[in-house]
């Protein structure tokens, strides 16, 4: 291993592990920015002062993550989504950031949230969805984007009153039991029930009521719906 790629491999802080399942039982190897496949350098985005938000799904950088590829796990230290890009990142510096391929990922864990690559059926192109849960073969999945909203101008002056903003925005869809077939999913009080048996649907109630979660709010459904399989 030449000079660079050592200095490479430290910047990342990544490692891999070499095995034939996701288990610990792997050997570990250092790895190389060439483990991504066809990822590119990036510059960092900076934050514009003339523009509200960003286009990054968690606002820290200091998020570890692991990306599973067909033999082998990589983790990551310092990683990032970019909704607006739909592509997920590794920062290096203030000033790099390495664009991972997705090419011959399974999946990518960050933040203790699973993201799998499908078919965008609005868009139709590959993209990014979190798997909220599984229930009665069915998939409910996530997809994060960010929207560019104008700020108000003055009409006499053409002037900005307001910054231009990027908007967070979620769109849930419903998949069959392997994560495709993806069909756009309403999440309110009434879709979730529709997915839980009707016997469970009495006691899912109280249980939700009891802990004051929220039919449309992602982190209560996954908690309904995993108490929902206890019962």
């Amino acid at each position: 291993m030449n000079k660079l790629l050592v200095i490479l491999v430290v910047c990342l802080g990544l490692k891999g592990m070499s095995q034939s399942s996701y288990d610990n039982n792997g050997r570990i190897d250092n790895i190389g920015v060439n483990d991504f496949g066809n990822g590119m350098w990036v510059k960092s985005v900076s934050q514009k002062v003339d523009l509200k938000g960003s286009p990054y799904l968690y606002d820290s950088w200091f998020n570890n993550g692991k990306i599973y590829l067909s033999n082998r796990v990589l983790s990551i230290m310092s990683m990032n989504y970019n909704m607006q890009l739909e592509r997920f990142e590794a920062k290096i510096s203030e000033d790099s950031v390495f664009a991972i391929d997705p090419q011959g990922i399974k999946k990518v864990v960050i933040r203790d949230k699973e993201f799998i690559r499908r078919l965008d059926p609005e868009f139709q192109r590959n993209s990014y969805f979190q798997k909220i849960a599984t229930i009665n073969g069915k998939v409910l999945l996530e997809k994060h984007t960010v929207e560019l909203k104008e700020g108000q101008i003055n009409p006499m002056t053409m002037q900005k009153l307001q910054k231009d903003a990027l908007i967070k925005k979620e769109v849930y869809y419903i998949a069959n039991s392997k994560g495709e077939d993806l069909k756009s999913f309403k999440v309110n009080k009434r879709s979730i029930l529709s997915l839980i048996n009707k016997n469970k649907l009495d006691r899912v109630k109280t249980f939700a009521k009891q802990h004051k979660l929220k039919f449309k709010k992602a982190e209560d459904v996954k908690a309904i719906i995993e108490y929902s399989k206890t019962l």
